[in-house]
């Protein structure tokens, strides 16, 4: 392996990052560290308006701090909250670290949270319209921090999770 002593995995809620992390560390024979949060589309709102602005920078600040911890951690797995990336200090240290972006579309986002029964705890009028702030908000800072990148839409979760090893080795 050329030196990677840590994977992060970033992408929107429903893009399969848990599975993509789990699958990843088992085959590697790495520890796995969840760090996905969940709240966005548990409570059906952003994370600025669940916690306001200084909740929002709080949160940010402890994400900060869990990501320097994983720093000091080797042969790691790190899934993160998709909202890692709204943070600009976050953002730097995912982009000195190899980072892997699960991307998905909206389409396939909306069947996956559907077929989880995780139904969102405050009412979203229109969670497509939601989902898809998010994305427009988010997709190109992930793009920006990751080294590897790939759409989860087609399923193919053991040819994608050996594409990163290859992209590793």
């Amino acid at each position: 392996m050329s030196g990677i002593k840590r994977i992060f995995i970033i992408g929107q809620a429903g893009a399969g990052k848990g599975l993509v992390a789990k699958t990843l560390a088992q085959k590697l024979g790495w520890n796995i560290f969840d760090a996905d949060f969940g709240m966005e589309y548990t409570m059906g709102r952003s994370l600025q308006q669940i916690l306001g602005e200084d909740g929002s920078k709080s949160f940010h600040q402890r994400e900060t701090e869990i990501l320097a911890h994983m720093l000091s951690r080797e042969n790691v797995v790190i899934n993160t909250d998709a909202a890692i990336v709204d943070n600009e200090k976050n953002r730097q240290i995912l982009s000195n670290e190899f980072t892997v972006f699960v991307n998905v579309s909206t389409d396939i986002q909306l069947q996956r949270l559907a077929e989880s029964n995780q139904e969102p705890l405050l009412p979203v009028t229109d969670l497509e319209s939601f989902l898809n702030k998010l994305h427009e908000d988010r997709d190109h800072f992930y793009d920006e921090v990751s080294n590897f990148a790939f759409s989860s839409d087609d399923g193919k979760l053991e040819e994608h999770v050996n594409s990163i090893i290859n992209a590793i080795s």
